[in-house]
């Protein structure tokens, strides 16, 4: 199992019981912080570097919308990203979270392996803006998506893989969905405009994402593995080894071509 104890997770949650369920699970993965209120949350942003933020809305006193308003308007935190947990779930509620700076919003009740795909996805993002030169993320893999394009088609698959590569459960049968088409017309359609088939086309993506983090950053082996969506570091070390002739470990000695 790949762990990522290097990322530290905030969950503020009044309920103990679900505020205890969340901890446990998560702690598997990443390492945890556990608030009741905002107050004791804001204690914590003060003394730990937190990656994500964990909130509940409905809390006594301040609520999980003015902990999101405090985050983003400090600008000590301002980058963290926040995922908000709620059993409010109309399009009002859930616009509102939006606005006042969320980045996603997950409503109750949810699966935990929903929560940690999107934990990973976020987590993944973050590193993309913060550690990535945002050129060479931008150009490099836009002139790989882009290669052979010219379509609808084929400008909505490329931003759906560019937003999901990080999710080791993204499926050929969640982008038919997503796309509303078959499964034989995303197979036809991907090899008349790319060239490749969608599970070639999501492998690519991921191993150039994830040649950028072992040249560019302090991340472990299997912290990258995990962050671009392989489902195991020994597939991922494959994979790896296959298309640049050394394993993740080997490559990254390899001085940067840019510095």
């Amino acid at each position: 199992m790949i762990t990522n104890k290097k990322f530290k997770i905030l969950i503020v949650e009044d309920d103990r019981t679900l505020r205890n369920d969340l901890n446990e699970m998560i702690s598997l993965y990443f390492s945890c912080f556990a608030a009741s209120n905002v107050d004791d949350a804001l204690r914590i942003l003060s003394d730990e570097k937190i990656d994500l933020v964990l909130s509940d809305i409905l809390m006594p006193g301040k609520s999980g919308l003015d902990l999101v308003k405090i985050i983003k308007h400090n600008s000590l935190y301002a980058e963290i990203p926040i995922l908000l947990l709620s059993a409010l779930d109309s399009d009002e509620h859930i616009k509102k979270g939006y606005e006042v700076g969320a980045i996603d919003y997950i409503t109750k009740p949810f699966r935990i392996s929903q929560l940690l795909d999107k934990i990973r996805a976020l987590l993944a993002y973050k590193f993309d803006l913060l550690h990535n030169p945002v050129n060479t993320v931008l150009n490099k893999n836009k002139e790989f998506l882009d290669r052979n394009a010219g379509s609808d088609f084929a400008e909505k698959l490329d931003k759906l893989i560019s937003e999901k590569y990080a999710s080791s459960e993204l499926s050929i049968h969640e982008i038919s969905e997503k796309l509303n088409v078959s499964l034989s017309t995303l197979q036809r359609q991907c090899k008349k405009i790319k060239h490749t088939t969608i599970n070639k086309l999501i492998t690519e993506y991921r191993l150039q994402m994830a040649e950028m983090m072992v040249l560019k950053s302090n991340l472990s082996i299997s912290e990258i593995s995990f962050c671009t969506g392989f489902c195991s570091i020994q597939y991922f070390s494959k994979c790896f080894k296959t298309k640049y002739g050394k394993s993740p470990t080997d490559y990254k000695k390899r001085i940067p071509l840019d510095g």
